[in-house]
């Protein structure tokens, strides 16, 4: 019979962690490792992300900068654009920047 309990046996039966190491988290997900390395692996996840949709953005007000032949509505809106995406990606580049900083001070590991 299927039951919660065998599928949280299932899940941590297939956990890698070594037996004496406290700092490490099973998920089902097929992940085992730490702590901090689950975070850092995320907020890598999440910054390349953005910054994807940061370059994305940039793109587009240059676009609009070069569609809009100097027309006055556009080209305020595509240099607000190009700016405001720089700002995000270089947010992101510093996040990036100070978890790696926390986590080598904290854990060791970066």
């Amino acid at each position: 019979m299927f039951s919660l309990l065998s599928l949280i046996e299932t899940a941590y039966a297939q956990c890698a962690c070594p037996a004496g190491d406290d700092r490490c988290i099973c998920l089902n997900t097929g992940y085992s490792g730490s702590l901090p390395e689950l975070i850092v692996r995320v907020v890598y996840f999440l910054s390349y992300a953005i910054g994807a949709f940061c370059t994305v953005a940039f793109i587009v007000g240059a676009l609009m900068i070069v569609i809009s032949r100097g027309q006055e509505p556009f080209l305020p809106r595509g240099k607000t654009l190009m700016i405001e995406s720089l700002i995000g990606l270089a947010l992101v580049l510093g996040a990036q920047g100070i978890l790696r900083i926390v986590v080598s001070v904290l854990y060791g590991a970066g």
